[in-house]
């Protein structure tokens, strides 16, 4: 039994939650996934992979994860979660307390060393649709052989480092859903993205398998997909679970989208939005919901995002605004001091014409509110390091693509980019 109440550092993500990486290696959690570093090991410091592994419990028996939780309930910050640290040092709300609020029930259980795992992050390879401009090999296969030819020189891969992204295999190992679904008596949510999820037929498969067992009724069902596809047997299996969310991602409007991500069509991505919508009532939907990433690319179209939710009845009103850090270079915070402090006014009107609109849900939507907090809070941060400057001149003299169609869409920032 450990006295964990108490402790000011403590995440209930170690005791509940198996996140999967798209390679197949286990790590704290999405947040803890950004450094490979972070990848939970075994005794003799390799990586654990969900293919190694017997059954998800046995992890327990990890001695960096028993470190891990033994460091949490004693007012400590293990290395892996550093982010939430520095999150919480500026104010922010971290990941680690959000959660902690969705699951408070659970730490009762995690006092009495009773907990079972109910939660499911799962990341399902890198097979996408799309190559989006901020993204990379480890998520869509499309850039495998497109890295080298448009990232700056300091982001360069070596071939063997390519190679080992042509093929993700776990998502597409029939054994490893088998050691998944062997623990999932005790689920209450799963998390799948990608890659892109709603592209995975042995995504289905396991959650059809959850359905026939009887579970599925007790498990909400978190998506996170570019919605390129929309297809009648997802919505079939979305009617069988307890709640489904979806969040969708979209980092600008029109052709700001398309520029964003690459073999996106934004007709055919609002045809699905607003199908949708349209019907939102028929499903067990607890939201549907935009996430923006706000990057120096698309930090001046997060007010036309607003205003474009506007249209809709029952898909969130604000998007939820994460952070891009990595890769550094299109970090928001090399955006110029005047146009930061503008985008902050700019961001704030608009955000107070829609909260204080007759229809606008506080309550429902309040961590909606709070991720806007904390986009205008980093945003105040300082810049990255100085050594990256140079990176967006190297990015956009080689992606012509990119270049032209920015300077189509906002020739102001393509000079500004250009300048650093």
């Amino acid at each position: 039994m450990m006295n964990v109440k108490n402790s000011k550092t403590l995440c209930v993500l170690p005791w509940l939650m198996r996140y999967i990486h798209n390679d197949g290696r286990f790590y704290l959690c999405c947040i803890s996934a950004s450094d490979p570093d972070n990848a939970l090991k075994d005794d003799s410091g390799k990586p654990l992979f969900v293919q190694n592994v017997k059954h998800l419990n046995l992890l327990d028996d990890c001695q960096r994860l028993q470190t891990i939780k033994k460091l949490l309930s004693q007012n400590q910050w293990p290395d892996e979660c550093r982010k939430c640290r520095e999150h919480e040092a500026r104010g922010s709300l971290s990941h680690r307390l959000l959660k902690n609020k969705e699951f408070a029930k659970s730490i009762d259980s995690i006092e009495s060393g009773t907990s079972n795992i109910e939660i499911l992050d799962l990341r399902l390879g890198n097979f996408c649709n799309l190559r989006c401009v901020m993204c990379g090999p480890d998520a869509s296969h499309l850039w495998v052989d497109k890295w080298n030819q448009l990232q700056p020189k300091s982001l360069e891969m070596n071939k063997y480092q390519l190679d080992s992204f042509k093929f993700q295999p776990w998502p597409t190992q029939n054994e490893v859903w088998q050691k998944i679904k062997q623990d999932s008596q005790h689920l209450v949510s799963i998390e799948l993205a990608g890659g892109e999820p709603l592209l995975s037929n042995e995504a289905k498969s396991f959650l059809t398998s959850l359905i026939q067992d009887g579970h599925a009724q007790n498990i909400e069902l978190n998506i996170i997909t570019n919605l390129t596809v929309l297809t009648e047997d997802w919505l079939k299996i979305w009617s069988h679970f307890k709640r489904v969310s979806l969040r969708i991602s979209l980092d600008g409007v029109g052709e700001y989208q398309e520029l964003m991500r690459p073999g996106l069509r934004w007709e055919s991505f609002e045809k699905n939005i607003k199908k949708l919508d349209l019907i939102y009532l028929q499903f067990p939907f607890s939201e549907v919901n935009i996430n923006f990433t706000l990057q120096a690319l698309n930090a001046k179209q997060l007010v036309p995002v607003m205003k474009w939710l506007q249209e809709f009845e029952h898909i969130a009103p604000l998007p939820h605004v994460s952070i891009l850090s990595e890769p550094e270079y299109m970090d928001s915070r090399w955006l110029s001091e005047s146009i930061k402090t503008d985008l902050i006014k700019l961001w704030n009107r608009e955000l107070d014409s829609i909260v204080s609109g007759p229809q606008f849900d506080q309550i429902k939507n309040q961590w909606l509110i709070d991720s806007f907090e904390r986009a205008s809070g980093w945003l105040k941060g300082p810049a990255p390091k100085a050594a990256q400057a140079h990176a967006w001149s190297q990015r956009l003299l080689k992606d012509k693509e990119l270049h032209s169609q920015l300077k189509k869409c906002d020739l102001e920032l393509l000079l500004f980019l250009l300048s650093l």
